[in-house]
């Protein structure tokens, strides 16, 4: 069941409970611009509208920029499931109490990001014979940086910034505190509409499946006791996450496939959380966060 008389997060307290994270994830990109001439060739009259771009390496060898892009993206999804957003561009907040853990996971990307990093880099000049062999006709040598500038393109760092005590109490820190109690009400809301939704139709059909118990579990009740933990001020949400996870303990996809009672009783109770939830009212901001 869900914990009552949690701490409520204010820019009194926000500089205890968590800190600012910026990651700078950047690979080198395999592209240069058209040379005039090209540009001139390939676009004539329509080149003051029209931009070119072109590879350095052929596309069987951008498997290994390929696999940088998909950490990087990795890095980022992961760091935004464990943070909610900040009104400082870049940065994301992140609890105290998952910080260790926070950096033992960068570490690790960091390590397999800098090994593809090297790969390629050790492979460049293969690279580049076999572009110049393939495509002689595009291949411009002058583009090619070497061995050590290519390496210096890869970066992979973050680091934090603490919010001081004396920021506490300021305006700006206030009204960046109610925006991102803003945005977690309308992910909140979204999240619980969308598994209601899912919940309410699976048992109306009968078949409920373990994913979307499982689905609710870490999307609504772990998000709710850990990273969004202070940042909902709404009674009626807090009540309604409480009641739905007393319906829902100890319960598994089995029980509500065979109890055509008790699977009613969960259908109605879903529409009910879904309908309390959407009647939330949210603050009007003229200002969006900076994602």
């Amino acid at each position: 069941m869900a914990e009552k008389n949690r701490v409520v997060i204010t820019d009194q307290n926000i500089y205890t409970i968590g800190e600012l994270l910026i990651l700078d994830i950047r690979k080198f990109g395999g592209q240069v611009q058209l040379s005039e001439s090209q540009v001139d060739e390939r676009f004539g009259e329509d080149k003051d509208v029209l931009k070119g771009i072109q590879d350095l390496l052929l596309p069987e060898d951008r498997n290994l920029l390929d696999a940088l892009q998909q950490i990087r993206s990795e890095v980022h999804g992961y760091v935004s499931r464990c943070s909610i957003p900040s009104d400082i561009p870049l940065f994301h907040w992140i609890r105290k109490t998952r910080k260790q853990e926070m950096e033992e996971y960068l570490e690790g990307a960091k390590e397999r990001f800098r090994e593809f990093a090297e790969e390629f880099a050790g492979k460049w000049g293969e690279i580049e014979t076999r572009f110049a062999a393939k495509k002689p006709a595009l291949y411009q040598p002058d583009k090619y940086p070497t061995k050590a500038s290519l390496l210096s393109r890869f970066v992979f760092s973050w680091k934090w910034k603490e919010i001081t005590p004396s920021d506490a109490n300021s305006q700006e820190l206030s009204q960046e505190v109610n925006r991102m109690k803003q945005w977690v009400l309308r992910a909140m809301k979204k999240t619980i509409g969308d598994r209601m939704e899912v919940l309410a139709k699976s048992c109306a059909d009968g078949k409920v499946n373990a994913a979307t118990l499982t689905s609710i579990d870490t999307q609504v009740f772990e998000k709710y006791r850990t990273l969004f933990d202070g940042f909902i001020d709404s009674v009626d949400i807090q009540q309604a996450i409480e009641d739905l996870e007393e319906y829902l303990d100890g319960t598994d996809a089995e029980m509500l496939r065979s109890d055509d009672t008790f699977r009613d009783m969960v259908e109605k109770k879903a529409k009910e959380v879904a309908a309390t939830v959407q009647k939330v009212k949210e603050e009007k901001d003229d200002r969006a966060l900076i994602f």
